[in-house]
């Protein structure tokens, strides 16, 4: 069945990719500023269409998401939202794609996106941090501050799944990587994530056929969007499962699994906008100093840096798993240590002038 839903997602993604091409053409989308270093063909940003059309339609052709809906979720509503939402997102990415929307804009929008998804129960519940019992804190300000943090999780995540695409196959990857581990960690928490999931695996998967390096087609804001907040939604629900078990689980443990998941964008983000305000410069508007491209400017090729950051991200993936199954000294962790330390020794003289590059 696995096979089945991931091959449909797979067939459906590349089936629509030359429709993604031709709305490249007919939106004028060729070639935004910020992209032009990347490519000196034509290369459109709207590779989103076929991904959307491949999460979609994969989801609603199969009869066991119908079946789940009541079954794995308290609310079939819950599911319902996500996929608004997640057109939401997509839309205002995809605008943005065309019309280049102001950050003042967009940020509002995706708050407003986060309340909803917020307000339906998709939410980090500071009440449920145990350590936290004895500062005796009221509903009213745990309320808030449990509002404030999803919202900055979700909108965050949007945002450095945004800014993580800047080379080629480097967005859709990782989204494959972490997909398939927070299936993973779901299964062990007692969490059927496969049917929602899946989808976005194989879409991304045909998506990467024609974006790994050298690119043919870009995602785009509405594809970065669009994977960044299920990203985050589902991160929060395969963690922190309190709406899928009728549990009330200790959020802490499941908030530290979320970040080590999301280690590499929420890091690069965070010292990105560090940098530039230290700068005096926008946190807001795009430049040259990601990690992905101090890695390049290491002396890595665009397709050796896109693989060693590869690298890295499943290790915090077999990381958070470990940590899930409280079992560290696993075959799959151990090997990817060894792998990534290998990887970094024989590159050893580049990895030093990264860590150079990265606390100048």
């Amino acid at each position: 069945m696995i096979f089945l839903e991931i091959s449909k997602a797979i067939i459906i993604s590349v089936i629509f990719m030359p429709l993604s091409i031709k709305a490249g053409k007919l939106a004028s989308s060729l070639k935004r500023e910020e992209v032009i270093h990347r490519s000196s063909k034509n290369i459109y940003r709207t590779g989103s269409i076929s991904i959307l059309f491949g999460v979609m339609l994969t989801l609603l052709t199969n009869h066991n998401f119908y079946l789940s809906l009541n079954n794995i979720f308290s609310n079939s509503s819950i599911i319902i939202t996500i996929l608004l939402c997640s057109l939401g997102i997509f839309f205002l990415g995809f605008f943005d794609d065309l019309k280049s929307l102001s950050p003042l804009t967009r940020l509002i929008i995706q708050i407003l996106i986060s309340i909803l998804v917020f307000e339906k129960g998709i939410r980090f519940d500071i009440a449920n941090i145990e350590f936290l019992d004895f500062l005796n804190l009221q509903s009213p300000f745990t309320n808030a501050l449990s509002l404030l943090i999803t919202i900055l999780w979700i909108v965050g995540l949007i945002n450095a799944i945004n800014w993580l695409d800047g080379l080629d196959g480097l967005a859709s990857g990782f989204t494959i990587i972490i997909l398939i581990s927070l299936i993973y960690i779901g299964k062990y928490n007692g969490i059927n994530l496969e049917i929602f999931l899946i989808p976005i695996i194989g879409s991304c998967i045909g998506f990467l056929i024609f974006n790994f390096f050298p690119a043919k087609i870009y995602m785009g804001d509405a594809g970065s969007y669009f994977l960044g907040f299920n990203l985050s939604v589902w991160s929060i629900l395969g963690t922190n499962s309190s709406l899928l078990t009728n549990s009330n689980p200790d959020q802490l443990s499941g908030i530290i699994i979320c970040f080590i998941l999301m280690f590499m964008p929420v890091f690069d983000m965070s010292l990105l906008i560090f940098k530039r305000t230290r700068s005096r410069k926008s946190p807001f508007f795009p430049d040259k100093n990601h990690f992905h491209h101090m890695v390049i400017n290491c002396g890595f090729t665009h397709r050796s840096a896109v693989l060693f950051y590869y690298l890295i991200i499943q290790w915090f993936a077999l990381l958070a798993y470990s940590l899930t199954i409280k079992n560290l000294f696993n075959n799959c962790f151990i090997l990817s240590s060894f792998i990534l330390i290998g990887y970094s020794i024989s590159r050893i003289r580049k990895i030093k002038l990264l860590a150079k590059l990265l606390f100048k």
